[in-house]
């Protein structure tokens, strides 16, 4: 088992909501630290694409309202 699916185990849909939202922003953190670094234009354009996939798993995780818990009440 991950780590990731230790800290998800129990957890509750407020808590699994934070701790997806705050993974895709330390994922664009680290991101935009790789666009400084001076990468090659190729790598930028796959940066992009998966700053694209950020936004859209968080407009997913954002569209649903969180019932307090994992097991759909």
């Amino acid at each position: 088992m991950t780590d990731l699916e230790e800290g998800l185990r129990g957890a509750s849909g407020a808590e699994l909501k934070a701790g997806i939202l705050g993974r895709l922003d330390a994922l664009k953190e680290q991101l935009a630290a790789l666009e400084k670094s001076g990468l090659p234009p190729d790598a930028f354009r796959r940066n992009e694409a998966a700053v694209r996939a950020i936004a859209a798993a968080r407009a997913v995780a954002s569209a649903f309202p969180v019932s307090g818990t994992t097991q759909g009440e």
